[in-house]
């Protein structure tokens, strides 16, 4: 979905709320995790709100540093900050992509024969969109488990257990990839992602709050 696309003129007086929340919001993210925080700051330069009846908002490679946020009225705090690392992570990668090659072959990525699984939408797409849910997936769920009670109900993100299923169905979904269609480097990145995720979900067992896996 192209960012430019779905964006509409907002309404000002919710503006003011927004830039409110969002103040509170940054005030708390430095609080819970002062170095991701940190890395927040040193990535993104601006965050700028535009209204749409489609997306809650997102990043684009075509702007590097800039986020556009579309929060809902019913969002809670803990909505506000995944989104934040939801677009950090893409943010990331699309750094990480301009200094290593992710993918030798551009132009093989839209044809339907080398679509994987999407993390979070659960349907095949192109490979590119595919990675920057998986590393989604897995960085919205080890802020999660960190700092809340992985069981609470959120509104932007899937439940936990749905989260963990769909990073596990799209690793497997990738194992069926050409693998020249990706590169060491991003097969690398992968690997370390999949060696980290067993682990992150035993903490996840093991907090004695989350009941449901």
């Amino acid at each position: 979905m192209k960012q430019e696309s779905v964006i509409q003129i907002h309404d000002p007086r919710y503006q003011t709320q927004v830039r409110k929340n969002i103040a509170e919001v940054l005030t708390s993210f430095e609080k819970l995790d002062p170095e991701l925080f940190n890395l927040f700051q040193l990535t993104i330069e601006k965050i700028f709100y535009a209204g749409s009846m489609v997306a809650g908002g997102g990043s684009s490679s075509g702007a590097l540093g800039c986020i556009w946020l579309n929060p809902r009225a019913y969002w809670k705090e803990q909505d506000y900050l995944e989104f934040f690392v939801h677009e950090l992570t893409h943010n990331l990668l699309f750094l990480d992509e301009r200094r290593e090659t992710h993918y030798p072959f551009y132009s093989e990525l839209e044809k339907s024969e080398n679509f994987a699984l999407s993390a979070i939408l659960k349907r095949g797409r192109p490979l590119d969109k595919v990675i920057h849910s998986l590393f989604v997936v897995y960085e919205v769920l080890s802020f999660r488990i960190r700092h809340f009670n992985p069981a609470a109900k959120t509104f932007l993100h899937p439940d936990t257990v749905m989260l963990f299923q769909g990073a596990e169905d799209t690793l497997q979904s990738l194992r069926k990839v050409k693998p020249q269609l990706l590169s060491e480097h991003l097969k690398n990145m992968i690997l370390e992602l999949e060696k980290n995720l067993k682990p992150l979900k035993v903490k996840c067992y093991e907090n004695q709050k989350f009941t449901n896996l």
